[in-house]
């Protein structure tokens, strides 16, 4: 008798990464001192786990048929913008895109804006009170925060009203992407984790 092949399977980093952002907004939520550690990685998180949701689902597509091989790992190869662009255009055969001038899509590359320049973060020397990116600045302005007073661009943008942003934002664009093609999210099929009421609700 030959034997079987073993089963196949991945592990849902993104739901780690969902966890994580939530958690670390929560953190910064009830802080009694300005802790900007946990916004800083509740925003990097919640890009971590859009890009790997977007990763999984890819791969699943994939191996439905969806999609080819190939048009995966190119895919995969894509920065993040590019590869929800590209997939959405994929998945629909041509017939749905993102609405780059409306949210979800504009707070996603917010977001992204954001993330990058944290992550590749160039120290200056500029007057306090100023910003090196115009959609930074405009992000910080949108969320400001009784503790600041004179501080750097980082300070005054890593908030827990912006963490809690990131988490809502990173919810919203997949929730979309699901909208879109008329498919259930992970929150609508109620997965273990993936609970409406763990996310913040921002007015």
């Amino acid at each position: 008798m030959a034997a079987q092949p073993p089963p196949l399977g991945f592990a849902s980093l993104s739901s780690i990464a969902y966890q994580l952002s939530l958690m670390y907004s929560r953190q910064a939520r009830v802080a009694t001192v300005p802790v900007v550690a946990h916004p800083f990685a509740a925003i990097v998180m919640a890009v971590v786990f859009i890009e790997s949701y977007f990763n999984e689902t890819v791969e699943v597509a994939a191996r439905a048929g969806q999609i080819s091989v190939a048009r995966a790992a190119e895919l995969r190869r894509d920065n993040l913008e590019e590869k929800l662009e590209k997939f959405l255009l994929d998945i629909s055969k041509g017939q749905t895109q993102w609405d780059r001038g409306a949210r979800p899509y504009q707070s996603f590359r917010e977001l992204l804006t954001l993330r990058n320049e944290l992550v590749h973060y160039k120290p200056e020397f500029i007057p306090y009170g100023s910003f090196t990116n115009p959609q930074v600045e405009q992000i910080a302005k949108r969320f400001p925060h009784e503790w600041l007073g004179r501080c750097d661009w980082t300070v005054a943008v890593l908030t827990p009203q912006v963490a809690d942003w990131a988490c809502q934002t990173a919810r919203e664009i997949v929730e979309e992407f699901h909208r879109l093609r008329g498919t259930m999210s992970p929150w609508a099929r109620n997965f273990p984790g993936w609970r409406v009421e763990d996310w913040p609700n921002l007015p």
